[in-house]
């Protein structure tokens, strides 16, 4: 073989193998490609992550049944624990003294210069209807009695760990506020304890 045919053939043959390390190096950047678009999408485990569909939060009474149905006198009654936290019985208390937290609540929802006597009058007339009977007196943010929507509020949805309130239930809304969903009103019901 002349020199010009062994040139020619070494070319040739460099060549194909310059061809067939290009192609190499093209396939090994493709599978590094490949492995990083799917270590993009899949979690350690190894399998491909689906969408996890948004779930509707679970809201008492909207999309979620309501375990306190008639508000007030649903929530207030006599718990598992014994305790009685019935309004009547906490309304008897109250003709003698009301807790100091709670007179607290009662007079920061008050307009300056409402002095609040510390007992609650009687009013057992009031407990046949709860809370609509309690809106007589506590209705009119001019009477001496604190307004009923901002002592609610103030009792329930303040103090943080010491509101039974917001520990036990989360300060949830619609415990109390019940949806009309074809109205869209909003009311509280109301009626005797049970």
């Amino acid at each position: 073989m002349n020199t010009s045919t062994q040139d020619t053939a070494l070319r040739s043959t460099l060549g194909s193998r310059e061809g067939e390390a290009k192609a190499r190096i093209q396939a090994g950047l493709q599978l590094v490609l490949l492995a990083l678009a799917a270590t993009s999408v899949m979690p350690a485990g190894g399998r491909a992550q689906e969408e996890a569909p948004s779930a509707v939060r679970a809201i008492p009474g909207i999309t979620a049944e309501d375990p306190f149905p008639g508000a007030c006198v649903s929530c207030h009654v006599v718990l598992p624990d014994g305790r009685d936290v019935r309004v009547s019985t906490m309304m008897t208390r109250w003709t003698e003294t009301v807790d100091p937290p709670l007179l607290a609540h009662a007079r920061a929802s008050v307009g300056p210069g409402t002095r609040l006597a510390g007992v609650h009058p009687e009013v057992a007339s009031a407990l046949a209807d709860i809370p609509g009977g309690c809106l007589s007196c506590h209705r009119d943010p001019s009477s001496p009695a604190p307004p009923f929507s901002r002592l609610m509020h103030q009792v329930h949805l303040t103090g943080g760990e010491e509101s039974t309130f917001l520990t036990m239930f989360q300060g949830e809304c619609t415990y109390c506020h019940k949806l009309d969903a074809t109205t869209g009103a909003w009311s509280i019901p109301s009626g005797p304890e049970p």
